[in-house]
């Protein structure tokens, strides 16, 4: 297995299949269990934020966190579901936005 894994939809898993990734595309019942297989095995997790969104909040909150793997929350090659605003995030954290 590559040690780069990539999680969504077909169409955006066929440019990361081609730059190497293992690519899975599972229906968004087994979405949850793709990701705790997969990030066993990996160093780097991409996850598109529609197939992110079929995962318990609390377990991508500590994989977000995680040193190891690195887990991406990307937007899928349709554009049709964006990952959160880290920038914006972080700035009503730390006060800087009212």
């Amino acid at each position: 297995m590559s040690r780069v894994a990539f999680i969504g939809d077909e169409i955006s898993a066929a440019g990361y299949r081609l730059a190497g990734a293992s690519v899975f595309s599972p229906s968004a019942k087994d979405v949850h269990k793709t990701f705790v297989e997969v990030s066993g095995k990996v160093d780097v997790v991409m996850i598109t934020a529609e197939a992110a969104r079929h995962i318990a909040e609390p377990l991508m909150a500590d994989a977000l966190a995680a040193i190891s793997p690195l887990v991406m929350v990307i937007e899928d090659v349709r554009a049709r579901v964006s990952p959160a605003d880290l920038e914006k995030q972080m700035h009503v954290i730390l006060g800087l936005d009212a």
